[in-house]
């Protein structure tokens, strides 16, 4: 028999970061989490909020008010895009501000013309208390 080699990828999960963060770092903090779930056939797709900070970090909606409706609206249509780029994928993973927005998303996803086809479940951590803008 052949050696075992690792699991083909049997699920895809999208990874979004908190606030004031990163695709590159939130993998960074949570990578024995990936390396464990590569060894068990989950990809974990980190993707990158698409509002630019001063300092370089990202976040997907402004905290401090600003438009919030375009936020919002910008951070679904992110989460669809990198979704359909990387498709098939199972289920959202968010953290923080990267939970608030994979609640919301999640919760607009029934139906036919569901923005996110074939979601199975969302993993929300330290999702804030504050609804979305």
């Amino acid at each position: 028999p052949e050696p075992a080699g690792p699991n083909p990828a049997t699920a895809s999960i999208l990874c979004l970061h908190g606030g004031r963060q990163s695709a590159e770092l939130f993998r960074q903090r949570i990578d024995r989490l990936r390396a464990r779930c590569q060894a068990e056939g989950i990809r974990l797709i980190f993707v990158d909020a698409p509002m630019l900070q001063p300092d370089g970090s990202r976040c997907w909606y402004d905290e401090d008010g600003g438009d919030a409706a375009g936020a919002a609206s910008a951070a679904a249509i992110a989460v669809r895009e990198e979704w359909e780029r990387h498709a098939p994928v199972s289920g959202l993973l968010g953290f923080s501000q990267g939970a608030a927005v994979a609640a919301a998303t999640a919760l607009c996803s029934g139906g036919d013309d569901a923005p996110l086809p074939g979601l199975r479940f969302v993993i929300l951590a330290g999702a804030p208390h504050e609804p979305l803008p």
